[in-house]
């Protein structure tokens, strides 16, 4: 079985991913996992933050920012 789709349904088990809004963190050169998860929402959006993402398309409801994430500190 793919580790990208086992994941996701298992992410997708946990926690109803249908209509969540995600971040995903280091999603690599291509965010297979977004990609993944994507296809499982009906609703929702995945932001996706790496360095090193490789970016040649445009997808509906995944947002591709290539820098680190840094959180907002207190």
């Amino acid at each position: 079985m793919n580790p990208y789709k086992a994941f996701s349904e298992l992410i997708n088990k946990q926690f109803d991913i249908k209509d969540k809004n995600i971040v995903e963190i280091g999603g690599g050169t291509i965010p297979r996992l977004a990609m993944r998860l994507s296809d499982m929402q009906n609703r929702g959006s995945i932001t996706v933050y790496d360095p090193n993402l490789y970016i040649k398309k445009t997808y509906s409801n995944i947002k591709l920012i290539k820098r680190n994430f840094y959180p907002i500190s207190n």
